[in-house]
């Protein structure tokens, strides 16, 4: 009896050793869905403010994220989106009747002359909720995936090809999923609530002062709610710095020109919630061959570290909950490479941008910061 017991013991070591010898050559599989949430205290504030934004507040599983900081709502129907502007205009309402005005000093002198710029933006009348988004084309996908919900008469858009005229927003929605409008300028509008959903290409960020000008004198509507980028075009303008001096020294240069914009980004978080969203994954630096051969993983983490250090205490909120779900997609790219012509769901055949899988959970992210307590729980 004693000898089968220990042959039997003998046998469960034998076992044990081999399957630890085995699974030493293997890394171990990360915990996708933790079994406790995460606590709010190990979340920045900031984040917890917007846990939509925060990379910190999901967990992530190949291109699919659950966000554990709040209840984050699905966007899917054109009722869904007018819920949320009847909810902005009660809002609005109501803030315009509280919010107390403030008195300009009797004499404009140099020493307050910026005092006095403050509060006429403070003095602001709050009668129109405006979303706008600023940058390259990753922001007009954004705004495509955000808008294509926008369906019904009671949806408007002009552009400067229109010369002034609003038209149905169906001259874009006619275009979806495409998104390759190339104009400087689209202004969408809800006919029976003060809603506007503004996209202003800008893909170096240059232009910021004009249209603070523009703002400001009321030439175009001023925003609530921004979302801006900037990356790619500054990584193709700079891949000659690039290859001839590295990562570093071409991030010095679009360093530069951050620093110079950054001083009226902070004004703008003054008044406004501004987002600022980080650099994606593209599957473009996979390629064995890239047309720009600046386009790195190297260099995306580096204009990251960028847009941290000189935004830091600007008042923006930095969205980097994308970069998980980017990267994934690229990797499944790269394993099945499949092109959705009528939903554009997947479109692996262009190597810069990601597919409508995951522009749609994009544009939740920023619809349930945007559309405020009202419609969930995530601000």
């Amino acid at each position: 009896m004693g000898q089968h017991r220990r042959t039997f013991t003998f046998a469960i070591v034998l076992t044990t050793v081999a399957t630890l010898l085995w699974t030493a050559d293997y890394l171990p599989l990360p915990v996708v869905y933790p079994e406790k949430k995460r606590e709010p205290e190990t979340i920045p504030w900031r984040d917890f403010l917007y846990p939509s934004f925060s990379q910190k507040c999901f967990a992530y599983e190949g291109t699919d994220a659950e966000n554990l900081c709040c209840n984050m709502k699905q966007y899917r129907s054109v009722e869904d989106i007018r819920q949320c502007i009847r909810g902005l205009a009660q809002d609005v309402a109501m803030v315009s009747r509280s919010t107390p005005r403030t008195s300009l000093p009797l004499h404009s002198t140099q020493k307050n002359k910026e005092e006095q710029k403050n509060i006429l933006l403070k003095n602001r009348p709050l009668n129109t909720t405006n979303w706008a988004f600023i940058g390259d084309s990753h922001g007009r996908y954004l705004f495509c995936a955000i808008f294509s919900h926008m369906k019904g008469p009671e949806f408007q858009c002009r552009i400067p090809d229109f010369q002034g005229e609003w038209r149905s927003l169906d001259y874009f929605l006619d275009k979806l999923p495409s998104c390759r409008y190339k104009g400087d300028f689209i202004e969408i509008r809800h006919v029976h609530s003060p809603f506007t959903l503004t996209y202003y290409k800008d893909q170096y960020l240059t232009n910021l002062t004009r249209l603070m000008r523009q703002w400001e004198n009321n030439e175009r509507p001023y925003p609530t709610f921004l979302v801006m980028n900037t990356g790619n075009h500054w990584m193709r303008y700079l891949e000659p710095s690039y290859l001839r001096k590295g990562v570093k020294a071409a991030g010095k240069i679009f360093e530069k020109h951050l620093l110079s914009v950054a001083p009226l980004i902070s004004r703008l978080a003054r008044t406004a919630t501004v987002i600022f969203k980080m650099q994606d994954d593209l599957q473009v630096a996979y390629i064995r061959k890239p047309k720009v051969k600046s386009f790195t993983v190297a260099n995306f983490r580096e204009y990251n570290a960028i847009y941290r250090r000189v935004l830091k205490d600007t008042g923006v909120v930095f969205w980097d909950s994308t970069l998980p779900l980017s990267r994934a997609y690229n990797q499944e790219c790269l394993r099945n490479p499949r092109h959705l012509e009528d939903t554009l769901l997947w479109m692996c055949k262009d190597v810069v941008h990601v597919g409508y899988i995951l522009w749609n959970q994009y544009a939740d992210m920023v619809l349930n910061a945007a559309c405020g307590q009202r419609m969930s729980n995530c601000v």
